[in-house]
């Protein structure tokens, strides 16, 4: 495999993408905006090199021809974003990349007249951030990077690291109970669509080692039996104090009809992310039960 450059090592799915490749030996470069003797790394194969993708040339001046470039990066600030995309384009040119890696999201608008949301889906992005996200794909799609580009689309990313649940589980610590109690008692039937960071490093590894014919244009990772809101908190009050917060839920719809109410909708209530392309080797019942034993992990960590 070529050398791999992931651009936001720090970020906390970059973590889990270097250990995973270090645990392979396979080489890279890892980049951050803060000082190097920041981070360190166990091994040999990873390097680490302070760089702001956001400037001209900066890029430029990292990357070699043949690389594999994995992009982490979102900061929420349009023109930041924009520039660091507008940047990789003119990289992918100038240096003859391999292949680009753009990690972006499988919640990007609300999807109509079907329940499964697959790679195939056409979006209706509506909020600041489908919007923002949609744009950058478009960016990459449109441009002279397009031949060497895969997007990769999570589901909700949870892990070592990461800020998804972390409100639920500081919750239970600080013994705001009636808060998540309301949480699941209004919405707890509502699927989380949770997908572990673990997971998703593997997906995107696998995709930088295949042969650019094979690789697809996009692809979705996310997991058919996922968790909801009732298991996931009452998995979060087993691992802190022994017990279920709650064992009842009302029905989807009622907590979607509040949330239109209060003008936020949840799209995905319904849906089931489905990729054409990742199956799972595992039964129902064992990835259910995979991802539970990760969620009491990733409460332990916390």
């Amino acid at each position: 495999m070529n050398r791999i450059v992931i651009l936001g090592g720090s970020i906390f799915i970059g973590s889990q993408i270097l250990s995973d490749i270090e645990f392979m030996g396979v080489p890279a470069l890892a980049t951050t905006r803060k000082e190097v003797s920041s981070y360190s790394s166990s091994g040999s194969l990873v390097n680490w090199v302070q760089c702001d993708p956001i400037l001209p040339g900066a890029l430029n001046s990292i990357l070699e021809p043949a690389d594999i470039v994995i992009n982490l990066i979102y900061t929420g600030i349009s023109e930041l974003d924009n520039a660091i995309i507008s940047n990789l384009i003119l990289a992918s040119e100038t240096t003859m990349l391999s292949k680009i890696i753009h990690c972006s999201t499988a919640c990007l608008g609300e999807v109509k007249h079907s329940k499964v949301i697959s790679e195939d889906s056409t979006y209706y992005a509506s909020t600041k951030y489908e919007i923002e996200k949609t744009n950058l794909e478009n960016m990459l799609r449109k441009s002279i990077a397009s031949n060497i580009l895969s997007i990769v689309r999570p589901a909700v990313v949870f892990g070592k690291g990461g800020r998804n649940l972390s409100i639920f589980i500081s919750r239970a610590k600080s013994k705001r109970h009636l808060t998540n109690f309301l949480s699941i008692f209004f919405f707890g039937a509502r699927q989380m669509h949770l997908v572990p960071v673990d997971q998703v490093s593997r997906e995107i590894i696998a995709l930088a080692g295949k042969d650019r014919l094979h690789c697809p244009d996009i692809i979705l990772i996310s997991n058919l039996n996922s968790l909801t809101m009732l298991e996931v908190l009452n998995e979060i009050y087993l691992s802190l104090y022994n017990k279920k917060l709650c064992s009842f839920a009302l029905p989807k719809w009622i907590g979607q009809s509040i949330l239109k109410l209060a003008r936020k909708a949840d799209p995905y209530y319904d849906k089931l992310f489905i990729s054409k392309y990742l199956k799972s080797e595992k039964s129902s019942s064992d990835e259910k039960d995979h991802l539970v034993r990760l969620l009491r992990d990733f409460i332990a960590s916390h």
